[in-house]
């Protein structure tokens, strides 16, 4: 059974060390995003059936087809003044599925307001967007998961070629 690297950045390798960007994104707005993720293997929404590893959210996790991630996006402002029109990107990578009715608001600060997230076409190879109305105030934080199942892995698919592409 092939098992397979998650980085959370959006590598997906076979076997070997994903080398992947940071999943801490910075803004020019000074919006802070900070990816992580927990091994679901039954994929039912919940940690305490896991593993202690699993259940640990990191940047780096090992699951193998058929599996799911339950993806973590902490949001925070790290300026001075309150970020208007806040728009959290958070990616679904080709070979994920978005799970359908898994987006979660945990933690949303007040003056900010969610708004429907919206997932990528066809649930995959784009970014889950979570879009907000009011405002994000200096030092304000929150949190945003959802789920994702890795894709049933063939032969035929070679990830190290296409995460080189």
């Amino acid at each position: 059974m092939k098992q397979c690297l998650a980085a959370v950045s959006v590598l997906c390798l076979t076997a070997g060390t994903a080398l992947a960007a940071t999943p801490t994104i910075e803004r020019d707005t000074h919006l802070r995003l900070h990816l992580t993720a927990a091994v679901d293997s039954n994929c039912n929404g919940e940690l305490a059936d896991e593993t202690a590893d699993n259940a640990v959210f990191g940047t780096e996790k090992l699951l193998t087809p058929g599996q799911c991630l339950i993806y973590r996006t902490d949001y925070s402002n790290d300026g001075d003044f309150s970020i208007r029109k806040v728009e959290v990107r958070t990616p679904v990578p080709e070979f994920m599925v978005y799970q359908p009715g898994t987006a979660a608001h945990v933690d949303t600060p007040p003056g900010l307001w969610p708004d429907k997230p919206k997932p990528p076409a066809r649930g995959r190879g784009g970014d889950l967007i979570w879009p907000f109305k009011g405002g994000l105030a200096p030092g304000e934080t929150g949190r945003i998961e959802f789920i994702v199942k890795l894709d049933p892995v063939s032969d035929e698919v070679d990830f190290f070629r296409r995460a080189s592409e």
